[in-house]
């Protein structure tokens, strides 16, 4: 089973992240980490730090993963899916930014189109979630 998580700064992206290595831990498989920096916003010395930064904190975490960077400038929803589906991974898991003070779930469009065409599930969670643990029979 492949879990493909996008990793981000803030703590939406923080919580995916968690959430995936949680669940890599519980139910096996490998995460697949989609480290998304366009090439215009970063250079390849801090791409490098960060990558190195990460795969240091999976391989802590003791758990199968890879990391996929992505330079180029490309729709998010789309690279998400698209690795998803070439991968055929089982499950994608997004967070979910802070909710609004009107009580209704705004979502941002790249997460309302990964839940559109997605070709797998997709967990949504917010910082501080935990995952539920399974029924017992």
């Amino acid at each position: 089973m492949t879990v493909v998580v996008p990793v981000h700064s803030g703590p939406e992206g923080e919580a995916a992240l968690n959430a995936g290595i949680a669940y890599v831990r519980e139910f096996g498989g490998r995460l697949l980490a989609v480290l998304h920096r366009p090439s215009s916003q970063i250079s390849n010395e801090d791409l490098d730090q960060e990558i190195d930064e990460l795969s240091m904190r999976l391989e802590a975490e003791e758990i199968a993963f890879t990391v996929v960077p992505n330079t180029r400038s490309e729709d998010l929803a789309a690279l998400i899916s698209g690795t998803a589906k070439t991968e055929a991974a089982s499950l994608i898991i997004v967070g979910l930014s802070e909710a609004s003070n009107h009580g209704k779930l705004v979502l941002g469009t790249q997460v309302q189109r990964l839940l559109l065409e997605a070709p797998c599930a997709v967990l949504v969670v917010r910082e501080g979630q935990v995952l539920p643990q399974p029924q017992q029979g």
